[in-house]
């Protein structure tokens, strides 16, 4: 006896959004193994002690960012305005994280040009008229 279950079907933009912040969590656990490498590598040299407080807010923000994240790609098909205001301020967060990275001389390497391109294309789908009439 097989067990199947049956999912309901997105319309085709918010079935896209839950696609995109699934690969924009996977991102953002990637992010975080590096902040803790470069921590793990840096916590040895002599400039150890500047790189700390720098590493330590930087998890945080991307803790911050992940578990949101996390959790709107989980519930997003469920159609609750709630998950959309979240995962809308979650993309604002985003683009504040992708901020600090840059200004603290963090290389903007193609990572973190392709992380802003996923939360560009989050943030245009959240105002589209399918995506808001799904959830509102």
């Amino acid at each position: 006896m097989s067990h199947t279950t049956t999912r309901q079907d997105l319309p085709r933009l918010v079935d896209q959004v839950r696609a995109l912040l699934w690969l924009q969590f996977y991102a953002t656990m990637a992010g975080l193994l590096g902040v803790l490498l470069l921590g793990g590598l840096a916590a040895d040299s002599p400039v150890g002690h500047d790189i700390e407080d720098w590493v330590v807010t930087a998890m945080f923000m991307l803790v911050a960012l992940a578990v949101p994240l996390w959790l709107g790609s989980r519930l997003w098909g469920r159609g609750w305005s709630w998950v959309y205001l979240m995962v809308a301020l979650t993309e604002l967060g985003a683009v504040a994280a992708v901020v600090f990275f840059v200004r603290s001389g963090v290389a903007f390497s193609i990572g973190g040009v392709i992380y802003l391109g996923l939360i560009a294309w989050v943030l245009f789908d959240l105002t589209r008229g399918e995506v808001r009439r799904f959830f509102f």
